[in-house]
């Protein structure tokens, strides 16, 4: 937990939303136009939580660009940490929101509650998270064709 909270740095004391844009696997890419346009909708909302970008070392340009338009705090822990370390970050926060990746089961391991984006790499309920409480969306034509809407139609408590 300790080294959890040094990589989170200045944003070990804000509520945090925890993030995985990335992935080796195409199917499972969302589009970094879908993710700035998620944080912008939620950016005046939870401007007092910090989003925490979890990853690959590939993912840490695309991170920093989505942070950008974030009007809070964020720490870009792409490529930076191991997944025990990643695991430790994730730990607390307020909720994580993810494709179909180690992460998002990470964060389900450390008891913070999911949205799951999914496509067609898997059969549904396969892959799911465990525990209760997670928001799944999964849409067998693939993950591309999951609307920023389909993600913020059901309130994200924070």
């Amino acid at each position: 937990m300790q080294a959890g909270a040094q990589a989170l740095q200045e944003c070990a004391d804000l509520p945090r939303i925890c993030v995985n844009m990335g992935g080796k696997v195409a199917q499972n890419d969302w589009g970094e136009a879908n993710w700035r346009a998620l944080f912008s909708q939620l950016r005046t909302s939870y401007a007092d939580h910090a989003l925490v970008f979890i990853g690959s070392e590939e993912d840490a340009a695309r991170a920093t660009r989505v942070a950008c338009g974030w009007l809070g705090r964020a720490a870009n822990l792409c490529g930076r940490v191991s997944p025990r370390i990643s695991a430790a970050a994730m730990s607390g926060a307020r909720i994580f929101v993810g494709h179909d990746s180690g992460p998002l089961h990470l964060a389900a391991a450390v008891g913070v509650t999911c949205v799951g984006l999914y496509g067609n790499k898997n059969a549904p309920a396969i892959w799911h998270p465990n525990g209760v409480g997670h928001r799944i969306i999964h849409d067998m034509r693939g993950v591309d064709r999951i609307t920023v809407g389909q993600s913020t139609t059901r309130p994200v408590r924070c």
